[in-house]
């Protein structure tokens, strides 16, 4: 009698333990769709600043990229594109994913790249 208790007892976490797992395996393929889409944001903003002449050099960190903008750069919306960069660094590496991180970079990024539409055509690109 107690093999077949023992028996149930570990069919049990059996069933238990494959019910987690593709718990697990759903979190994993989240935060990798999350990072995929936050550094989707990033080169777009990377490409907008791209246009005006500003890149980000291959071993500086997006902060580091910010803190240059905010020091060296003379355009208009210096202090939002860093501020930008400051809050995509603080959502990318975050331990815990907030619903709205995403959607408030990309409506940042939107607002900057509509208020500085003259940039594109030429003017004020002292940077």
């Amino acid at each position: 009698l107690w093999i077949v208790a023992v028996f149930g007892i570990l069919a049990g976490l059996f069933v238990l333990m494959k019910r987690k797992l593709p718990k697990k395996r759903e979190a994993v393929i989240e935060f990798d769709e999350i990072h995929s889409a936050l550094s989707h944001e990033r080169v777009r903003m990377d490409k907008l600043l791209a246009k005006i002449g500003l890149h980000r050099f291959p071993s500086e960190t997006t902060t580091q990229f910010a803190d240059r903008i905010e020091t060296e750069s003379r355009f208009d919306q210096a202090a939002q594109v860093s501020l930008w960069y400051r809050t995509y660094s603080a959502c990318r590496f975050r331990p815990v994913y907030r619903p709205d991180d995403l959607e408030d970079l990309r409506i940042q990024r939107e607002r900057i790249s509509h208020s500085w539409k003259h940039l594109e055509s030429g003017e004020n690109t002292h940077v």
